[in-house]
């Protein structure tokens, strides 16, 4: 075999590798901003007081299972 066959292949795994990552990211801050800014809205609608660190906590933790499912998935795409 040829080296060049497999350097080829890896750099084509590294890019895909490269849109995985991304995509995790861009869902994860995507879908907790979102769901943070709903429940934040509840908070208001029910006329408690605004909590930054329980919106930062709400984004976050969202945020990163929501990323943690959208590499699941493109992975499940992907093959």
């Amino acid at each position: 075999m040829d080296f060049c066959f497999f350097r080829n292949n890896l750099s084509k795994t590294r890019i895909k590798m490269e849109k995985n990552i991304k995509l995790k990211i861009r869902t994860g801050v995507l879908s907790g901003l979102i769901f943070a800014v709903i429940m934040a809205g509840f908070e208001f609608y029910d006329e408690n007081k605004f909590s930054v660190l329980k919106f930062i906590f709400h984004a976050v933790i969202f945020g990163f299972f929501m990323g943690l499912m959208a590499r699941d998935k493109s992975k499940k795409n992907t093959n």
